[in-house]
């Protein structure tokens, strides 16, 4: 996931959801297909000041 994140395939967005790069195109169903990903919340820690900073998730996505 960092490599894929690092390379823009996925992004998360406000609410802190997967976004997966519609430039992906993945042959056939595999247990580790990043599309399968899109939509899923991400598991934050409980103390807020570890989330990641809403700003840079937005630099990310841009």
């Amino acid at each position: 996931m960092h490599r894929a994140f690092d390379s823009g395939l996925v992004a998360v967005d406000q609410y802190y959801r997967i976004l997966v790069s519609k430039h992906i195109r993945e042959l056939g169903e595999h247990p580790y297909s990043l599309k399968k990903l899109e939509g899923a919340k991400l598991i934050l820690p409980k103390s807020e000041q570890y989330h990641p900073a809403p700003e840079n998730l937005a630099w990310h996505r841009v």
